[in-house]
Order: C-alpha cells, then structure tokens, then sequence
C-alpha cells in the first residue's frame, strides 16, 4: 500500500471520528436538559412531599420557618442548574472529548519500532 493510501486511510478515519464526535456531542446535550429536567422534578417532588406527607414538619416549623425553608428552597432550585451543568461538563466525563493524537497509524507505530531496532 502506497504512503497516499495510508495517508487516505488515515484521514477517513479522522473524518469518521469527527463524525462520531459530532454525534456524542449532541447526545450531551441532550443528557444534561434531561438530567436538568429530571433533578429539578425530583427536587420539587421531595419538597412537597416533605411538606404534604409529614404535615407534622410544616406545622413543626411554623409559617415563618417554613416561609424561609421554601425561599431557600427555590433559590437552590435557582442555583441548581449551573452546579449540575459544572458537574456535567467534566471532561473526564466524557471521553469522546479527548484529542486524538497526531499519529494514530499502527502501521506508523511499527516503522518507528522497526528504525528504533536499527
């Protein structure tokens, strides 16, 4: 096979990978508005049940108590995207985002054993 047909194998593989990575990148996306979208339902529901199913709490901490639990509350709500997004956005969670290498050619990684055992 001639240096061209490597060197043309090398760069669809390059293009299929960006085209892989393309892909995955979308999937992201669309994880982190589920995941936004699943954490703020599950916070919304464990407040109310915290509050509909255990009356006793409410009554417990009275209008103004809870008054400040809910204020707080929604202002975690309002924190809460930015701290998953954060935690989402970790590159090591995500590992289509990593470089590829210069030389990603096996067939090169041979010809540099082959020379170093000259």
């Amino acid at each position: 096979m001639s240096s061209n047909n490597y060197d043309q194998a090398i760069e669809s593989a390059r293009s299929r990978f960006e085209q892989t990575r393309d892909k995955a990148e979308a999937l992201v996306l669309e994880h982190k508005r589920v995941v936004a979208m699943f954490l703020d339902d599950w916070a919304n529901d464990q407040i109310n049940h915290a509050i509909r199913d255990k009356p006793q709490i409410a009554k417990d901490l009275g209008k103004e108590k809870l008054g400040k639990m809910k204020s707080e509350f929604r202002e975690f709500l309002e924190a809460y995207p930015d701290l998953t997004a954060a935690e989402l956005e970790e590159e090591v969670s995500w590992p289509h985002r990593a470089e590829i290498p210069e030389d990603i050619s096996p067939y090169t990684v041979s010809l540099a054993m082959i020379s170093q055992s000259r």
